[in-house]
């Protein structure tokens, strides 16, 4: 039988993966357009592009992109995006997880 502590952190790492599955999983389409040298014209790819460049932001300049092909880039800066936010997911899951372990269980008594 799962106690109300385990139940909520599970509930809580699962929107923490979820929120983090969908920034990295934007940022990973983001990189794949852009090596392949998607049309920024179409709605889809400048949905990508549009709804990315805010989480981008932090990164911007940190690394030179480049340029394979005319349209077709290599974005370094987005790879290294998406390493830190997989860190940063992975840092706060085990700090709920570590905060459920060490902190009283006051529905025992």
């Amino acid at each position: 039988m799962q106690t109300y502590r385990s139940r909520m952190v599970y509930l809580l790492t699962g929107i923490i993966n979820f929120v983090f599955g969908l920034v990295i999983s934007g940022l990973l389409l983001r990189f794949i357009l852009r090596l392949l040298g998607a049309n920024p014209g179409a709605g889809f790819t400048a949905f990508i592009y549009d709804s990315t460049t805010s989480l981008l932001d932090p990164f911007r300049n940190i690394f030179t992109p480049f340029v394979i092909d005319r349209g077709m880039v290599l974005e370094f800066s987005t790879l290294f995006a998406i390493v830190i936010y997989s860190l940063i997911s992975w840092l706060i899951v085990e700090f709920v997880s570590y905060i459920a372990y060490i902190a009283p269980d006051y529905s025992k008594k």
